[in-house]
């Protein structure tokens, strides 16, 4: 539901939303939500998404929550990676993430 309101940058500044030719069905996405301990949702939290390519280099891109705590990221290429969030004042969390192509991953990060 979420998914379209992100357009993560790549590192190459790209927006990773938008065609990128790679070929259809051959991407995945992740998406999930940034919470305190205590379960409350953390809006405008910085999130990270770092990929390892078959290829040896490292797929990077980066948004910000939702008002309820929510991120997503498209067209992100299959492999293992990681998906940290911070926020100045609820903390830094990470979970791994494995991107499939064409499904979406979920991921829910609490911050410490």
């Amino acid at each position: 539901l979420f998914l379209g309101l992100f357009l993560p940058l790549l590192t190459s500044m790209a927006p990773a939303g938008l065609a990128s030719g790679r070929e259809a069905g051959a991407t995945g996405a992740v998406a999930g939500a940034v919470l305190t301990r205590a379960g409350h949702a953390v809006p405008a939290a910085h999130v990270l998404l770092e990929v390892s390519l078959p290829s040896g280099h490292i797929y990077s891109a980066r948004t910000l929550t939702d008002a309820s705590g929510h991120f997503g990221f498209r067209d992100v290429p299959p492999g293992l990676g990681e998906v940290r969030a911070s926020h100045p004042r609820a903390g830094r969390g990470q979970a791994r993430v494995e991107v499939q192509r064409g499904q979406t991953s979920r991921v829910q990060i609490v911050l410490h």
